[in-house]
């Protein structure tokens, strides 16, 4: 918890994402792997864990709130955790895939949601806020995703 809420604050300072894998020695006990550094909007982590086994993802919202994008809710269901710290509300939740059991068909209905919603703001010229339709149905897409897939835990 301590280093997740150092990135938010690197992420307040540098103004850009950071992340990282969590992973779990043969304790049960958590201990991060590969820092990333990304920007202002994104950070890319290689997946897996050299020490340990690897449960799932940490990384920064440098000026967004906590909530997953959908990209966020792909990862959370198909490695099981992600958990996102926010500058913008100086938090820390963790997303946690409800199912016990990964379902392909499950991660294909995520990947459609992404594809509708997100990728049409990603690819607008007028930013998200403006294209207020596309936004709006990102957002309800993004809620009832959260709230079909993932039980949402407050860290901080």
């Amino acid at each position: 918890i301590q280093k997740m809420k150092k990135n938010v604050e690197y992420s307040r300072l540098e103004n850009i994402e950071f992340g990282f894998n969590l992973c779990s020695n043969s304790q049960k006990q958590l201990h991060d792997e590969k820092p990333c550094l990304g920007n202002e909007c994104s950070v890319d982590i290689p997946i897996g864990c050299d020490k340990g086994e690897h449960v799932g993802l940490f990384h920064t919202h440098a000026t967004a709130s906590s909530k997953p994008s959908i990209r966020d809710i792909l990862n959370a269901y198909k490695l099981s955790i992600n958990c996102i710290g926010s500058v913008e509300e100086n938090d820390i939740k963790c997303y946690v895939r409800k199912d016990k059991i990964y379902k392909t068909e499950e991660r294909d209905n995520i990947i459609t949601a992404m594809i509708s919603y997100e990728h049409p703001l990603l690819l607008s010229k007028i930013p998200p806020e403006e294209d207020i339709e596309n936004y709006r149905k990102w957002t309800k897409a993004r809620k009832e995703l959260t709230e079909h897939y993932l039980n949402v835990v407050e860290v901080i």
